[in-house]
């Protein structure tokens, strides 16, 4: 062992530890530090005593020697601990006050009072106690090296004699403790298990120093017996291993300084020669560090497309998956295991192909590759994009499950999107003139990333006539404007022929990528003007028609065009009350449905036409004064309602008007009214009494809804109403028929079962949510099985005995009474 002793830091150390402890100290008043001077950590290099050695150690954030003596902790555990340079024998647990929680809450156990309460203590900090020395050597106060007493054995007692591994694996948010104890000497012993979980480096650093330095192996749970009591204990024999398993989430031990939970999850264990109320023999220790780590991971995986030069996939391609699986762990592995592919779709894995095995790993680092294919034909045609990835399962006491998965994301080359073309300038092209046009794509995949992946189709046509053109008319295309923002594009040079008609034309526009994935044409109608004279159309004069009557109208003074006779124009519109243009005699044929109401005046109806005259087409509206025909007519009357074994009814005049067959208002009260349908007879019984509709509903326990036509006519013409009635459901109490055990007679001793759901019914609940009790003032005699839903009642002594039954539902109750005769003996 080398050890660097620093003279001048240690005179200056202890100068201003007296200057400071002349202001009244350092430390709060219910603690003390031994007063070492805190060095800069030393590595050094101690020999193994030839068996394990444990430690624990007592400390707070605030106290400066404490650093000193976590920090040679650490530096004797990194060359003799876990994973050391030296040998891996040596672990330790530390208990440490935290700023924010103060001194952890270790009961039952009570190990820091368990150290304070110890002959050896003097009332300092910090304390570190090999083999759970109540004094002596192996009892130290303050921050020191603890080479030397780990060399000399560290306090152990016949720790040749016995053995302790620790294993711990991830399953899922959990970790998964195994502890076994050996022993290889005479006879048997009976031992008790010390184990804790603890975190290799403590969530919170030091106050004290630089702020840098952070307690290890901080205790943070006690594993303990299964009444929670203290330590696990039982036998050891020679050769016979005795294994404690414990379960405890991984989140005990706190992620900390980019380290996760399971990296800082460290279970500590010692054996010793009794219970934890006393100080004891320690006979040997280990933690999970000092484990042969097991660690089988996913060095790689890939997943190609053959078919896609651009990376991606489309639905119907077959993914090459490969993954390769590699040895971390310092041994051989052969264990076994499984390697199964899959893909996510809506974040939920999809298994594919069969499950693959796992062979025997001889060495650390040796690798095994694993391939399949994933058919994407099934994948959601609308991802974005899929993950695909091979995961391992079914290993045994793997240290580390972070590493069990592999995955790739690739792109969903989707079918493209266009946009709707549109002109460069001016929409309005004169005879002989050229013109250029803009075509997009919608980037909606991350295959395609930008408008030099795709092409276009670019036609155009008469607007409305789908008579598309393209060829030599339109070219260009072969570069991209604008690249990189947001209007990037291509454009298209459109000619327009002297053989095509004036008037607006169409233009469609299909973008093709790079996997010749065509889009659905985008049309952008009236997208330009082949310039000529239009036709000219004037609202005025407003002809007269009737609603709800076809009517031909003149439009001699409301059309013309200046090179077109009026009959050789072309009239259409896409409004529902347009029927039809009628060139031979210059009228167009107009229906409409309803007149139009605004701020309750009737307003001129209009109808949106298109004139064509061969060659230009214009748009205009006509406008028509629309007058009742003389109909009766009903307002809209609302649904009805009616509660279950009621009446109501509904007075229908106010929802009446008539008129003349000039449009003129009449009375309402001379029309007639009649039933004339009703979709639901059996629901209600209805009746017309002038203009009160009656209704009723035809049984008290009925419900549902019925549809009725009731028609009004004033002689000449007729209008219908429905009428929607409904039957507000009243909630009936579960019913029990009693009748077949009335009089029952039933003889002492005797049991008499009655099965209730045969009697039991809802008429508008389900019996499966019924509860019966029964009650007798004998206890016991009349009980209800709640599983079976039966009735059982037997009496021991004779007479007339009264049963009180309750059926019940979620809203009302039935009580009932049974009476029963209990006789002893018939009478002769």
């Amino acid at each position: 062992m080398t050890t660097v002793r620093t003279t001048a830091y240690s005179i200056v150390g202890l100068m201003l530890l007296s200057i400071l402890a002349s202001f009244g100290g350092l430390i709060a008043d219910n603690e003390n530090v031994v007063s070492e001077l805190e060095k800069e950590p030393t590595e050094f290099q101690a020999t193994s005593p030839g068996h394990p050695v444990f430690a624990e150690y007592m400390g707070a954030h605030w106290c400066g020697p404490c650093i000193t003596a976590t920090n040679n902790l650490k530096n004797l555990y990194s060359t003799n601990g876990g994973g050391g340079s030296q040998s891996a024998d040596f672990t330790f647990v530390s208990f440490w006050e935290s700023q924010t929680t103060g001194w952890p809450a270790d009961s039952p156990i009570n190990r820091r009072s368990h150290i304070q309460n110890a002959p050896g203590y003097t009332g300092g900090i910090p304390v570190t106690v090999f083999g759970d020395a109540p004094s002596g050597t192996y009892y130290t106060v303050g921050g020191q090296s603890y080479d030397s007493y780990y060399q000399n054995g560290g306090n152990m007692q016949n720790a040749n004699d016995y053995a302790l591994s620790v294993i711990q694996s991830e399953n899922g948010n959990n970790m998964d403790i195994e502890i076994t104890a050996v022993y290889s000497g005479t006879g048997s012993k009976n031992v008790y298990l010390y184990a804790a979980v603890t975190e290799e480096k403590g969530y919170e650093p030091y106050t004290a120093g630089s702020g840098s330095d952070h307690p290890p192996n901080l205790w943070k749970k006690w594993l303990l017996n299964s009444g929670s009591s203290g330590f696990e204990t039982f036998t050891l024999t020679a050769g016979t291993p005795v294994t404690k398993t414990w379960t405890v989430p991984t989140s005990t031990a706190r992620a900390v300084s980019g380290i996760s939970s399971a990296d800082n999850f460290l279970t500590v264990a010692a054996l010793l020669d009794g219970d934890h109320t006393s100080h004891r023999n320690v006979l040997s220790a280990a933690d999970s560090n000092m484990a042969p780590t097991i660690d089988v991971g996913i060095q790689s995986f890939t997943a190609e497309n053959p078919n896609a030069p651009n990376g991606g996939y489309i639905n119907g391609d077959v993914i090459s998956v490969e993954a390769t699986v590699v040895n971390n762990g310092v041994d051989a592995y052969s264990d076994g295991g499984d390697v199964r592919f899959f893909y996510k779709a809506n974040n939920m894995k999809n298994y594919v192909g069969s499950t693959q095995s796992l062979s025997n790993f001889a060495n650390n680092g040796d690798t095994q590759t694993f391939s399949g294919q994933i058919d994407t034909s099934s994948l959601p045609s609308n991802a974005y994009q899929t993950t695909f990835g091979v995961e391992l399962s079914n290993l045994v006491a793997d240290k580390s499950a972070t590493n069990n998965e592999g995955t790739e994301i690739t792109p969903h080359d989707l079918v493209p999107v266009a946009r709707k073309a549109q002109v460069i300038g001016n929409t309005q092209i004169e005879r002989g003139d050229n013109f250029l046009i803009e075509a997009k794509t919608t980037i909606n995949d991350a295959v395609d990333i930008n408008t030099s992946f795709f092409t276009f189709d670019v036609e155009v046509s008469p607007a409305g006539m789908n008579q598309w053109m393209s060829g030599d008319m339109i070219v260009g295309g072969d570069q991209v404007f604008q690249e990189g923002t947001s209007n990037e594009h291509r454009q298209y040079l459109v000619k327009p022929g002297m053989n095509m008609g004036a008037g607006d034309y169409d233009i469609r526009v299909r973008s093709i990528d790079s996997r010749m994935q065509t889009s659905d044409w985008q049309i952008t109608q009236n997208g330009f003007e082949l310039k000529n004279a239009l036709p000219v159309i004037t609202a005025e004069p407003v002809p007269t028609v009737k609603v709800q009557t076809s009517t031909k109208v003149s439009i001699v003074n409301n059309i013309e065009d200046a090179e077109t006779q009026l009959d050789q124009l072309t009239i259409t519109s896409s409004s529902p009350n347009f029927v039809a243009w009628h060139p031979a005699t210059e009228e167009i044929e107009v229906y409409f449905e309803n007149i139009r109401f605004v701020n309750g005046a009737p307003t001129a109806s209009g109808i949106e036409i298109s004139v064509n005259d061969g060659t230009d087409t214009a748009v205009g509206t006509l406008l028509f004064n629309v007058i009742e025909n003389g109909q009766p007519r009903w307002a809209g009357v609302e649904k009805q309602y009616v509660d279950e074994a009621s009446t109501s009814s509904l007075y229908l005049l106010p929802y009446l008007s008539d008129t003349d067959n000039n449009g003129n208002i009449v009375s309402s009260e001379d029309l007639m009214l009649a039933i004339v349908e009703n979709t639901n007879p059996e629901l209600l019984d209805i009746s017309m009494n002038e203009f009160t509709l009656n209704f009723a509903t035809s049984d008290e326990d009925i419900n549902g809804e019925t549809t009725i036509t009731v028609r009004a006519s004033d002689g000449e013409q007729y209008s219908d109403q429905l009428i929607t009635i409904a039957i507000t459901p009243v909630n009936d109490a579960p019913r029990l028929d009693l009748s077949e055990f009335e009089n029952l007679r039933l003889k002492v001793g005797t049991q008499k079962v009655i099965f209730l759901n045969e009697i039991l019914t809802d008429v508008d609940g389900n019996v499966n949510e019924v509860t019966v009790t029964a009650s007798n003032p004998t206890p016991g005699a009349a009980r209800v099985n709640f599983l079976d839903n039966t009735l059982t009642m037997i009496w021991d002594t004779a007479g007339l005995q009264t049963v009180t039954i309750q059926a019940e539902d979620r809203y009302d109750s039935n009580i009932y009474t049974l009476v029963v005769d209990v006789y002893d003996s018939m009478p002769l």
